[in-house]
């Protein structure tokens, strides 16, 4: 699985569970989880190969107060991983464009993670 660690999340979190008794951190820190998961997920979007659109349609953005992640695939998308991943004894190559997708945004998502986090302890 591709991923991007965000070092000093932990250290952030502690510090606005101080400041904040009523909790609102929480769903700040969840928005911009989810801003950062629309980056890629929007970018792994346009990168997905396209026969009737529904890989296309069933990737999309999540988010928690700890993570953000992107989803492919749902029930009616059970070849997600097999379009993701290949399947060799099909013949059928790999085509990563979720983690082209996180590779080429990662600059995009720093950015976003640095100016959003500063934003939200200044308040």
């Amino acid at each position: 699985m591709a991923a991007i660690r965000v070092d000093g999340m932990e250290e952030v979190r502690r510090k606005l569970r101080r400041f904040d008794s009523e909790g609102e951190w929480k769903t700040e820190l969840r928005l911009i989880n989810k801003s950062a998961a629309e980056i890629v997920a929007s970018d792994a979007r346009r990168r997905a190969p396209v026969v009737s659109g529904a890989l296309r349609r069933s990737t999309r953005a999540l988010a928690t107060q700890k993570r953000a992640y992107v989803a492919v695939g749902k029930m009616k998308v059970p070849y997600a991983p097999i379009i993701l991943y290949g399947w060799k004894d099909r013949g059928i190559a790999a085509n990563p464009f979720l983690h082209d997708a996180i590779d080429a945004k990662q600059g995009d998502i720093r950015r976003e993670y640095t100016t959003k986090i500063s934003k939200l302890l200044k308040k």
